[in-house]
């Protein structure tokens, strides 16, 4: 999906383009997360005596999965970019060639670490979102749900921002700009529960939002440098092996998350990531 946008459209118009893809992907998303909250806060049994609330998520997940399945058939051939390359037997060895490869172009290189930074920091923030309005906040299921939605608004919103902040040859500054505005915003998470108790659920929902901005403003000009500048008949290749240490770094989020959420409130957790990501930020510029 990623590889055909600049195949697409040209250069000048894939930030656009990540910006519009990532609104219908971040509304998907958004109606996916607000329906988790409001159905698990169903009571009662419904079909065969099984419990509403996952009997619905069931219902909606399942219906997701027919409508994709038949979308994927409209997908239009194309020919193959480099129809000389061999099959990736190998797996992630294969990957691990390619990000060494990789190294040849400096500023290819950094940005593939900075997706991998941006997708582990925002992969950390929505496990603390979790444990932040249920455990610490008392939010409730439906509550804690709409802080999601206030920070995938939020990455829309930012995306779009991005697209049109993140042009010429010094792209990457507002990037750099994003990075700060996000990690500072993770570190002010930890004042909020001093705030009044009338302010504390306001100031929540405007720092969580605030962050998505941040971070859609991040995101769209990295993953659009990293389309546009792999050479064409490895394109593909460099995006893959981009994913796999992007999930490489969700997966390393889950263990951090846990670590965190044993030893500190979620707040201190916010804060703690905050600062790291700040060190990560000066690093990238």
């Amino acid at each position: 999906l990623n590889g055909s946008i600049p195949d697409l459209y040209p250069a000048t118009y894939v930030t656009k383009a990540n910006a519009i893809l990532r609104i219908f992907v971040t509304i998907a998303i958004l109606g996916g997360t607000a329906a988790a909250g409001f159905a698990l806060d169903r009571t009662g049994t419904g079909w065969r005596g099984l419990a509403c609330g996952p009997l619905t998520v069931a219902m909606i997940v399942m219906a997701v999965a027919v409508v994709g399945l038949l979308v994927s058939f409209g997908v239009v051939r194309r020919p193959a970019a480099a129809p000389q390359a061999k099959f990736p037997w190998t797996g992630p060895a294969d990957s691990i060639r390619q990000l060494l490869e990789t190294r040849a172009d400096p500023l290819l290189a950094i940005t593939i670490g900075a997706s991998v930074f941006i997708w582990f920091i925002g992969s950390l923030q929505i496990l603390l979102i979790n444990p932040l309005g249920l455990l610490q906040f008392r939010l409730g299921n439906a509550a804690t749900s709409a802080l999601l939605v206030a920070e995938l608004t939020g990455m829309a919103m930012g995306g779009v921002l991005g697209s049109r902040l993140a042009t010429g040859p010094r792209w990457y500054r507002p990037v750099i700009a994003a990075g700060i505005m996000f990690s500072l915003l993770m570190i002010m998470l930890t004042a909020v529960p001093v705030l009044p108790a009338i302010l504390q659920h306001a100031a929540l929902f405007l720092i969580i939002a605030g962050t998505g901005v941040a971070g859609g403003v991040f995101l769209i000009p990295v993953e659009s440098f990293i389309q546009v500048r792999a050479a064409p008949d490895r394109k593909g290749a460099v995006l893959a092996a981009t994913n796999f240490v992007v999930f490489i770094g969700i997966m390393l989020s889950g263990f951090l998350a846990n670590l965190f959420n044993a030893a500190w409130r979620p707040t201190t957790s916010f804060g703690l990531a905050g600062v790291v990501s700040l060190m990560m930020v000066g690093w990238l510029f």
